[in-house]
C-alpha cells in the first residue's frame, strides 16, 4: 500500500482523526492511547497515518510506544514523527524495569516535553505502569490512592496485576531525584 504524503492532505483529512482511548494522564504534559491504527486484526495503515496526523497536528514532542515489539517504528520514521521505544512486557519485574523508564520520562518533562505514550492496549500492565509513574514521580503517594486514580483515568477496575505493579513500585527505593532548592 502507497501511503499519501502528508503535504498533499486537505480539509479534514489534514487534522488527522484522535487516537483511541486518547486520555491525558498529566495534562498538557503526558497523554496514553491506544496504539496508532489499531491493534491485531484491525490495524490498518490508513488510520495509522490518519492519527499520525493528528499526533503532529497536536504539538507533542515526542510520541514512546511501549509495545514490546517494533511494530509502527518504521512508519513514525518515515513521516517524521519524533519517537521513542520504551518496550514494557508483561512479565518485568516493575521495580526493576519501569524505573529506567520512569527518569527517561522525568528527563522529557523537566525538559519540557509533551508526550503521547501508547501500547498495543491499556490493559493491567499500562495502568499500573502509569500508576507507578505517579508514584515514582511524587504525583501522588501512597499505593490506594494510586490505584484509585489509575482505576479513574482508565475507567474500569484494577485487578491484581494492575494493583502489584502500583504496589512493587511504592514499596521500591525507586522515586524520582530531586535537587535541593
Amino acid at each position: 500500500m502507497v501511503e499519501v504524503s502528508l503535504s498533499s492532505l486537505r480539509g479534514k483529512w489534514a487534522q488527522g482523526i484522535k487516537p483511541r482511548h486518547f486520555t491525558w494522564i498529566l495534562k498538557d504534559q503526558i497523554a496514553l492511547c491506544e496504539r496508532l491504527g489499531g491493534r491485531g486484526s484491525n490495524h490498518r495503515p490508513v488510520r495509522r497515518q490518519e492519527e499520525i496526523v493528528w499526533v503532529l497536528n497536536s504539538d507533542f514532542d515526542l510520541t514512546i510506544s511501549l509495545i514490546p515489539g517494533n511494530h509502527n517504528l518504521a512508519a513514525y520514521k518515515e513521516l517524521g514523527l519524533a519517537h521513542r521505544h520504551w518496550a514494557i512486557n508483561d512479565n518485568d519485574d516493575a521495580a526493576l524495569a519501569f524505573p529506567r523508564i520512569y527518569e527517561q520520562m522525568g528527563i522529557a518533562l523537566d525538559d519540557g516535553k509533551r508526550m503521547l505514550m501508547h501500547r498495543t492496549t491499556l490493559d493491567e500492565v499500562t495502568a499500573g505502569f502509569i500508576g507507578g509513574f505517579l508514584i515514582w514521580g511524587g504525583y501522588l503517594h501512597e499505593p490506594t490512592e494510586t490505584i484509585v486514580m489509575a482505576e479513574r483515568l482508565f475507567s474500569r477496575q484494577l485487578g491484581p496485576k494492575g494493583r502489584g505493579i502500583i504496589s512493587d513500585i511504592a514499596a521500591s527505593d525507586a522515586r524520582k531525584a530531586t535537587s535541593a532548592s
